[in-house]
């Protein structure tokens, strides 16, 4: 039911940033585990206050886990160079890598070693 709910969510933010998507993804994990926690303390008869530290411990470790998921995901994103096509006019769009044609005489690598645009990764809205 999480990963329903999950798919359909990403599916709605479709072409946001990275980071977005890995916040969702993170989100539906962390949820599904305090879910499944929760059904379990129930299960075992547990007494009220035993139930309500299980749940707090989950919380705590819920936004540990968003928080480090958070940063590592905007790390992840600024490596893949997201955004870049944004501030740029012209730049391919799709999320497709730009065409990699050298200049008669270069070879590709040598051009793409120049900055080109060969070797980069474009990602847009849509």
């Amino acid at each position: 039911m999480a990963a329903r709910a999950g798919a359909a969510v990403l599916h709605l933010l479709h072409g946001r940033s990275v980071l977005v998507h890995i916040m969702v993804l993170l989100a539906v994990t962390v949820l599904a585990v305090a879910a499944g926690v929760a059904l379990v303390a129930n299960a075992m008869l547990l007494s009220g206050h035993d139930v309500r530290i299980v749940l707090v411990t989950v919380a705590a470790s819920a936004v540990v886990s968003l928080l480090v998921g958070g940063l590592f995901g905007r790390r992840l994103a600024a490596a893949a160079g997201v955004g870049e096509s944004r501030s740029r006019p012209g730049a391919p769009t799709g999320g497709t890598t730009a065409p990699c044609t050298s200049p008669p005489g270069t070879t590709a690598t040598a051009w793409a070693s120049q900055g080109s645009s060969c070797s980069r990764m474009w990602f847009s809205r849509t």
